[in-house]
This record gives C-alpha cells, structure tokens and sequence, in this order.
C-alpha cells in the first residue's frame, strides 16, 4: 500500500516543490538567476530522497504505509513553510 500512497502523491510533486523552491529563490536580493535555478534543482533531488526513504520506512513498517507514501510532500511542505515565514517571502 505504500506504493499506492506514493503513487497519490505524485501529481502535487509540483506544487511542493514550488511552494519550497520559491523562498530558496529569493533568499538573496543579489543572487543570480543561475544561483536561484541550481538551490531549486537541489531541492527537486532532495525531495526525490526525501520520497525514496519514506517509502523505505514505509515498506519496512517504521511508519504507516499512508505517512510513507506523504513522507517528501509532508516534509517538504513543512519546510516551505518555516521558509516562508523566516524569508518573509
């Protein structure tokens, strides 16, 4: 069931990553387009990490098969959040 969990999950993979790569882009009022483009390609390989080892979890029983399929959105959206707030974007 956590492959099915993971499976629900990916059409938002998108929005998560916009809603975090978005304060990672204007972290800096100087930095460069390449800068802002390499941070939010960081987080898209982060996420896909974030995702792996949430199912792992999943699939081993650490965490329930519905927290394992949400394990990168749920962080990763966690995460844009505090971002959010402290950038004050």
């Amino acid at each position: 069931y956590t492959i099915y969990y993971a499976k629900t999950s990916m059409p938002y993979i998108a929005f998560v990553i916009l809603f975090f790569g978005v304060p990672l882009s204007t972290f800096s009022r100087r930095s460069t387009l390449v800068l802002s483009f390499l941070l939010v390609l960081l987080a898209t390989f982060l996420y896909y990490i974030f995702n792996q080892v949430g199912q792992s979890l999943g699939k081993w029983g650490v965490l329930p098969t519905w927290m394992a399929g949400w394990f990168g959105a749920i962080g990763f959206m966690s995460i844009g959040v505090v971002l959010r707030r402290f950038l004050r974007v």
